[in-house]
């Protein structure tokens, strides 16, 4: 939906979200990183941009609300970004 979403309190007002998103498409940029939401989510723009939402290094929260384990991954993200992708 990226721009579709109404204000809201955890989201980047319309007006700002929807210049950002613009610029993004014009510059044919790959993928958005933003953070944080107490889970990893990864979604497409209609153009096929990537956003990503970077949970945190501490307490991850499944989609059920159930606490995440070690083995999930929890940590640094690193991100290798090349003139191909990341």
């Amino acid at each position: 939906p990226g721009v579709e979403f109404p204000d809201f309190y955890f989201h980047i007002k319309k007006k700002q979200r929807s210049v950002a998103l613009q610029l993004f498409k014009k510059y044919n940029v790959k993928a958005c990183f933003s953070g944080h939401f107490h889970q990893n989510l990864i979604s497409k723009t209609s153009w096929g941009m990537d956003m990503i939402v970077t949970g945190p290094l501490s307490m991850m929260l499944h989609s059920d609300s159930d606490a995440a384990t070690d083995s999930d991954g929890l940590g640094v993200r690193v991100v290798d970004v090349t003139k191909d992708g990341f």
